[in-house]
């Protein structure tokens, strides 16, 4: 039901709270902010942060160990850069990988500044199914978040699309061409197109995205294309074939002293059976969150009208080990032998890492 508990949020809304933080073994983090090749010994790329995590299964042509992956993106000092890291039980990350999709090295270009790895095509928008790539024309694909400029988000920012035989190393599916863009954009979204969410439904791809218009507040919106168009880029033709929906922004900055009065950013959306409903993980941060970024949730059936849970799933702040006093936002969420994995973004005066809470209690490694 949709009605509010005082103190708590929307009865919906609470299969997701009281979930568990894990106490990674990085000073509670379980990416640290620079991860080190256990190989050699050096940081992966320089890192200095880590951010917008993506945990999903391996492909069955991946050639590398581990049954899971996780796509990363790390700062070097001057821009983003995507990596990869392998697992065995979503717990503890193996970082030899490195670097597996870089910016562009040709000035000019929309992704010279950075990439960040957005989403892959999954195979099912499940919340609790397995995070399995699907193939279109006999290759997976995904969506990456791009700046044109060098250093931290300089720009306007852009997306843009990518493929993989093996699931591990990515190829741009065109170097000039981003499928979403500020041009032709409406005022909410002009300044900056930020990070990219893929669902495939009904035969369509929906692209949810966050964006920063006139009024330097960032909100949520959506464009789609046909799966029978997908990827939608025309390089020779310099245009893109997705459509933004005129309903944008879908998730809006709320009234003054709720928690997304300056952010609602970073959607994250999925089926879920049990509740029988489309659910999205957000962040807000505004004048009701003290300057803090923190974890938000909405709801939809039909994924255009969202009802936005106004309370927090979880706020900056809450994990034990210190590690995200500042923020926890931009999640990744996967279930494996019916429990949930959710990683976010932690911010801190430890640094920029990826935090871990779990939906059940995994052992001593667990904090109250």
């Amino acid at each position: 039901s949709g009605n509010p508990v005082v103190g708590v949020g929307f009865v919906w809304s609470d299969k997701f709270r009281g979930w568990h933080y894990y106490n990674g073994q990085y000073d509670g983090f379980v990416v640290p902010p620079s991860p080190v090749d256990p190989a050699t010994g050096k940081k992966i790329a320089d890192g200095q942060a880590t951010t917008c995590s993506i945990a999903l299964e391996a492909t069955p042509e991946s050639k590398l160990k581990g049954s899971y992956r996780m796509f990363y993106t790390i700062f070097d000092g001057s821009g983003y850069r995507t990596a990869l890291a392998t697992s065995d039980d979503l717990l503890a990350w193996d970082f030899s990988p490195g670097v597996v999709f870089d910016r562009s090295e040709a000035a000019g270009l929309f992704d010279y500044g950075g990439v960040t790895f957005g989403c892959p095509l999954y195979g099912n928008a499940s919340i609790t199914g397995p995070r399995t790539m699907k193939k279109v024309n006999g290759k997976y694909w995904m969506a990456y978040g791009a700046y044109p400029l060098r250093g931290l988000e300089q720009g306007s920012g852009a997306d843009g699309i990518a493929w993989s035989l093996d699931g591990d190393i990515w190829e741009r599916e065109s170097t000039s061409v981003p499928f979403m863009s500020v041009e032709g954009a409406a005022a909410w979204e002009s300044s900056v197109i930020y990070q990219p969410n893929l669902v495939l439904h009904d035969g369509n791809v929906y692209d949810f995205y966050n964006a920063k218009g006139s009024t330097g507040n960032e909100q949520s919106g959506l464009a789609t294309i046909s799966l029978s168009d997908f990827p939608g880029v025309d390089t020779s033709a310099g245009v893109s074939q997705w459509q933004r929906n005129p309903a944008s922004p879908l998730i809006r900055n709320g009234p003054k002293g709720s928690v997304d009065t300056q952010m609602a950013s970073d959607p994250k959306v999925w089926y879920d059976d049990e509740l029988g409903c489309w659910v999205m993980f957000y962040f807000g941060l505004g004048d009701g969150s003290g300057g803090h970024a923190d974890i938000m949730a909405a709801r939809s059936s039909d994924l255009i009208t969202w009802e936005k849970d106004p309370e927090p799933i979880y706020k900056a702040g809450g994990h034990p080990a210190g590690i995200d006093d500042r923020h926890a936002h931009k999640v990744s969420l996967i279930y494996k032998d019916g429990v949930g994995y959710l990683y976010y973004t932690a911010i801190g005066k430890k640094g920029n890492g990826i935090a871990l809470l779990t939906s059940q209690p995994l052992g001593s490694a667990m904090l109250v």
